[in-house]
């Protein structure tokens, strides 16, 4: 580490607060203050964030817009979109400017950004302008890093608490308002609701949600029945047919989040429909595979509790034969909770587990493994195995596999890279995963 580097790491935590502050300024003041001329849309939250800032791109595309797109899977500058190779959910601060800047060049006229507690708490957000605010959920996550959950909820809070005041800007001669989207299935939907906004949007899944603070003066957004199927879901909002290729309610969720932004910006039902129908597959997030032998492989991040279960419960509920979980879990001293709790969960929906190596940085994989298979109870240990290769774990898993049967390779999602003993090494689940069905 550099004698710069050491000073900022052990620097006091006001003065490490007021340096990422001062350094997002000056990239923001460098690149002319891009934001001023896009809709900014952020999209904060534990699970969801991606699919749901990708779901709310699509829905505004459909209006015949161009818009910028940052996300943990991909970026989108108009109609170039490309993979995030970074292992970073939040561009750092002079490459999100950059990015920003490229949008307004392009002619872009929103810009949707997914943004982490991580890349909040360093104001890698400050000094843009920011309309709109949107959280997906809030479950326990980086506890380690941010020293408890509810500094790591006040962190989820700085986005609503950036929304810009006055000064309102304008798409096709109609002003945006400021606003916030909640969801109100959360249990922390009161504390987002508090904050000032113009206008304040609630989703549910419940067709008559709880009453919250401020929710008598929030839109609700709710649908009256929900039918999610194996390749996509329909449900009924407001008298509205919506179609979405994608499976889970835990994704009708995400596109009632993309819905209220659609509202909130003046678009049509008509076009918020067509949005949703032709969302484009976003790779590594519930990213089906065939194999042509009556199975399939799902490729998805899915790397939290909240996550893994919901897509192993979505399975489930499909009808599916067997599920066949391969995962491990993040190194670097990340989360350390979690590892014996993705074990529960994995033997609780899971009839074979292969634990693997995901991404371990300078961690010893087999410890990982080890914590994992901990929360394994004692009557479904025989289901875990570890193979610390993970292409020969996911190999594995794809010579076992019977019709009926789901291949759940979860963790890394779309990433290009596994970070290794610090080296990146060159990966990606789902090529791997046809380069096993292929033969190569």
């Amino acid at each position: 580490m550099t004698l710069f580097g050491r000073l900022k790491r052990f620097a006091p935590t006001a003065a490490r607060q007021h340096y990422h502050h001062l350094v997002s300024i000056i990239a923001n003041l460098w690149f002319g203050r891009p934001s001023r001329h896009l809709v900014v849309i952020g999209v904060t939250g534990t699970d969801g964030k991606t699919t749901t800032a990708s779901l709310i791109a699509d829905v505004l595309g459909a209006s015949g817009a161009k818009v910028g797109l940052s996300t943990s899977a991909v970026f989108q500058v108009a109609q170039e979109r490309w993979l995030n190779e970074t292992h970073l959910t939040m561009p750092g601060r002079f490459a999100l400017q950059i990015l920003l800047r490229r949008m307004v060049t392009a002619g872009c006229q929103y810009a949707v950004i997914e943004m982490s507690s991580e890349g909040l708490a360093q104001y890698r957000h400050a000094g843009i302008d920011i309309d709109v605010a949107v959280i997906t959920n809030l479950t326990p996550e980086h506890i380690e890093s941010h020293g408890s959950f509810e500094v790591y909820k006040k962190a989820k809070g700085q986005l609503f608490q950036a929304i810009i005041r006055g000064g309102d800007k304008n798409v096709n001669g109609k002003a945006i308002p400021k606003a916030t989207v909640v969801n109100l299935d959360d249990p922390a939907h009161e504390y987002f609701l508090k904050f000032w906004a113009e206008a304040h949007y609630g989703t549910s899944l419940q067709p008559h949600p709880p009453v919250a603070v401020r929710q008598e003066k929030a839109v609700v957004i709710a649908p009256t029945s929900i039918d999610s199927g194996a390749t996509g879901s329909l449900f009924v909002v407001n008298g509205h047919n919506i179609s979405l290729p994608m499976a889970g309610e835990y994704n009708v969720q995400n596109a009632l989040q993309a819905i209220a932004v659609g509202l909130v910006l003046g678009l049509e039902w008509p076009v918020i429909i067509s949005g949703l129908a032709k969302a484009q597959p976003i790779p590594g997030r519930g990213e089906v595979i065939d194999s042509g032998k009556g199975w399939k492989a799902v490729v998805d991040y899915a790397l939290t509790p909240n996550a893994l279960e919901h897509l192993y419960r979505s399975l489930q509920q499909q009808g599916v034969k067997r599920i066949i979980g391969v995962f491990g879990a993040a190194g670097g001293g990340r989360d350390l909770w979690k590892r014996p709790e993705l074990g529960r969960i994995a033997a609780q929906y899971c009839d074979k587990i292969i634990l693997t190596a995901d991404d371990p940085y300078d961690e010893d994989p087999a410890a990982i493994a080890a914590a994992i298979a901990a929360g394994v109870p004692d009557a479904d240990k025989h289901k875990v195995e570890i193979i610390l290769d993970r292409g020969e774990a996911i190999k594995k898993a794809t010579n076992i596999a019977q019709s009926g049967d789901v291949v759940a390779v979860t963790g890394m999602g779309s990433e290009t890279s596994m970070m290794v003993k610090g080296k990146q090494v060159e990966w990606n689940d789902a090529q791997t995963v046809t380069n096993f069905l292929r033969g190569s």
